[in-house]
């Protein structure tokens, strides 16, 4: 990012951070990168009510939208189904609409099994990150 911004003349420095949220509610940042899984579950609900709601508990960014907190109120309400993932879809249209946030996104992801596990059925909560030293983290 610190190259390509300075494509565009913006100088920046970056720094890592052992605790994110830590560091964000201390401030004194102009942007933060945050790694996410944002549906864990497959439940959107669990991230747009813990980073969207206003007071949530990891609405680190103070965002607050009564419109927001109404609609996140009748997503909880619904049953799973067709009519609940639009009203996943509206919230987050919403969002667009307040800039709430920029979505940055990983588009693939490569999944490598040996025989040892050859059973085991990938899903996309479950990952590990391999650094250069092939380390599990």
């Amino acid at each position: 990012m610190v190259s390509q911004l300075k494509q565009l003349g913006i100088t920046s420095t970056t720094s890592v951070a052992d605790d994110i949220v830590a560091t964000m509610n201390k401030g004194g940042y102009d942007l933060a990168v945050y790694a996410q899984h944002t549906a864990p579950t497959g439940d959107p609900s669990f991230f747009l009510n813990q980073f969207f709601r206003s007071g949530g508990a990891n609405n680190l960014t103070g965002y607050s939208s009564k419109s927001t907190d109404a609609l996140l109120d009748q997503l909880d309400a619904m049953t799973p189904g067709a009519a609940r993932d639009a009203k996943a879809v509206q919230i987050q249209h919403q969002l667009h609409e307040d800039e709430a946030l920029f979505y940055l996104v990983d588009p693939q992801w490569y999944v490598a099994l040996s025989q040892r596990v050859s059973a085991y059925q990938p899903y996309g909560g479950d990952y590990y990150i391999v650094d250069a030293d092939f380390g599990l983290r």
